[in-house]
């Protein structure tokens, strides 16, 4: 049997004609059956001739995501917060989060101790919704400044990786809800509990974290499911 793509014999001494070049007359019969098999009342052919068929390659290239823009409209900041104040319970039943899985709390605890936090990357932050005003309580408790907090808005270093350029928000005593990194947060917070050589200190600096806030009130559900599928 030949390796070659046009061999004309499949395994088993079969005859392979699904590579074979048709000829001319086969070619001609062909398309007479398809344009018999595609007439309808009155005899008309209802296949669409190539050039009257639509061009959908605007569409294909300009196609934006309605969940994207949603989201990027609902952005409010990226700030540094304390990990385990962010509460991990969105409501009950169908608005109830999924439980923590403790294999990937002992995965993460694991992966920090041995390679570091690594908060710093993008794909690491947590992500947690509010409404405006509480957004607005906390970057009024952080003596933030309206040019600070529209820098933040605006997101110019959202995507950073110096942690230095993030500002400090205290979100003690407010609802704050953590959509996606919980399990993060179970791992920190195992970690602190259970590290005999940490002080205080050093507790409250592994615990701040870079956060993305967005405006719950601005979230459609759908939206507010793709923010909540990283956990």
């Amino acid at each position: 049997m030949s390796d070659h793509p046009d061999s004309q014999t499949l395994p088993g001494g079969t005859p392979n004609t699904m590579n074979t070049a048709p000829s001319s007359a086969m070619s001609q019969e062909q398309r007479a059956r398809q344009n018999e098999s595609m007439k309808g009342c009155g005899g008309q052919n209802h296949l669409a001739p190539e050039e009257q068929q639509h061009d959908y390659t605007k569409e294909n290239l300009t196609f934006t995501d309605p969940l994207a823009d949603t989201i990027n409209s609902a952005y409010l900041g990226t700030v540094l917060v304390s990990i385990d104040k962010l509460n991990t319970n969105w409501g009950e039943g169908l608005d109830a989060n999924r439980p923590l899985s403790e294999s990937q709390v002992t995965n993460l605890v694991k992966i920090f101790t041995q390679s570091g936090l690594r908060k710093e990357e993008f794909d690491h932050r947590l992500v947690a919704g509010c409404d405006q005003g509480t957004w607005n309580r906390l970057v009024a408790k952080g003596n933030l400044s309206a040019a600070i907090v529209s820098q933040i808005r605006d997101g110019l270093h959202r995507f950073s990786t110096n942690l230095h350029e993030f500002h400090t928000i205290n979100i003690d005593d407010e609802n704050v809800l953590l959509y996606a990194g919980q399990h993060r947060r179970g791992a920190i917070i195992h970690i602190c509990n259970t590290t005999e050589n940490l002080t205080e200190e050093d507790k409250r600096k592994v615990k701040l974290w870079p956060c993305e806030f967005y405006d719950d009130n601005k979230l459609m559900v759908g939206a507010k499911m793709k923010l909540q599928e990283n956990l």
